[in-house]
């Protein structure tokens, strides 16, 4: 089932396709779990395990959440869509448009940088 994905992004051999990843004790995942302005954030707060987040568009940011005996935190990284693609026509109307970003942990700190897209 993963062949056909491979081939159109024609990734190298050797690169496997999951759905998420833990990595130096943060979870990389799509983000199917994490809908809604908070859903970054009590995906990790649910998980108790430092989350990055996609899939919402609308949405980009870190936020923390800590019980007794831990911290962790959630980070949604927005997305790098056109937004004027006919693929993204389907948000024409929705409120909330789309936020560029990118996210990056470094040394167990999450960071997101914003693409400044001017007035226009």
């Amino acid at each position: 089932m993963d062949e056909p994905i491979r081939d159109i992004y024609e990734f190298p051999k050797g690169w496997d396709i999951v759905d998420d990843i833990k990595i130096d004790g943060v979870l990389y995942h799509h983000g199917y779990t994490s809908n809604g302005v908070n859903g970054f954030r009590n995906d990790a707060k649910n998980r108790m395990c430092s989350t990055v987040s996609g899939h919402i568009h609308g949405n980009a940011g870190i936020s923390a959440t800590a019980s007794d005996h831990r911290l962790v935190w959630g980070m949604a990284v927005g997305c790098g869509i056109d937004n004027k693609s006919m693929a993204m026509v389907y948000g024409k109307h929705f409120k909330s448009k789309p936020i560029l970003s990118c996210g990056i942990v470094i040394e167990g700190a999450p960071y997101v940088e914003f693409m400044d897209l001017g007035e226009d």
